[in-house]
């Protein structure tokens, strides 16, 4: 009787701190990505004589201003993390390993502790998938884009070519570190990561080769209203160059 107590104790537990991550946790974490975007946003709409209302600054920043907003969260919860017995250095190989018995004897601050672990690991991950990935819908294409053609002056499909490349290198990454974690210790987390490959690779082919059929611009990356009028301007310098290839001629 004692140990079937026990047990669906432990299930409490484990449950108790499952919703409070995926509950609380992961809705305030959202709440703030959006914040984040939308202060942003309402910043450069308020200053539109500044230096730094361009284009380019707009769309970079607009985008990356979310993603951005896990790095002070990461740290609040890695903070709160040693602040209630965690070590500075993270243990990287067990993040998502969670010790019922260690959680069921260490009270209040063991339960804090592995909640606040668990938010790091929530934020970290939201940072890198946001930023690092460039496919759509994921932020860093976004970022990636706009670098290419408002700060650079690429043709829509050349930063196509490169983004849609970029795409396919970062899937096929994605992809075998994801087939060692299930070769390793088969877990949910590499199987979405087999899962996250498939579509960043899929994406990746579709935007290359809308880019090949000189259709970039119709691409859902390159609908800002930035991007229709460097469509323009390049499509204008292109019938320019035509016609004087042909006056030439």
């Amino acid at each position: 009787m004692a140990f079937i107590v026990q047990l669906e104790y432990q299930e409490y537990l484990f449950t108790l701190l499952i919703g409070a991550v995926y509950g609380p946790v992961l809705a305030s974490t959202i709440l703030l990505h959006e914040i984040a975007k939308s202060k942003t946003r309402e910043y450069l709409m308020n200053y539109k004589d500044s230096s730094c209302n361009t284009p380019f600054y707009n769309e970079f920043l607009i985008t990356t201003a979310g993603p951005l907003s896990h790095l002070p969260q990461g740290l609040f919860w890695h903070a709160l993390y040693i602040r209630f017995g965690g070590s500075f250095v993270l243990p990287l190989l067990s993040l998502l390993d969670i010790d019922i018995d260690n959680l069921k004897e260490g009270g209040a601050a063991t339960f804090i502790s592995a909640v606040a672990i668990q938010a790091f690991v929530m934020n970290a991950v939201m940072l890198n998938l946001n930023m690092l990935v460039p496919v759509h819908p994921f932020p860093g294409a976004r970022a990636l884009v706009a670098v290419l053609v408002l700060l650079f002056g690429l043709s829509l499909s050349t930063a196509g070519f490169v983004t849609a490349t970029m795409g396919i290198l970062v899937g096929l990454g994605i992809f075998w570190v994801g087939l060692f974690l299930c070769l390793v210790n088969y877990t949910i987390i590499s199987v979405c990561l087999v899962g996250l490959s498939c579509y960043t690779m899929f994406s990746g082919v579709r935007l290359l080769r809308m880019t090949a059929q000189g259709l970039a611009h119709e691409h859902v990356l390159f609908q800002q209203p930035c991007y229709r009028q460097t469509d323009t301007r390049t499509i204008e310098e292109e019938v320019l160059s035509d016609d004087n290839e042909e006056s030439i001629a």
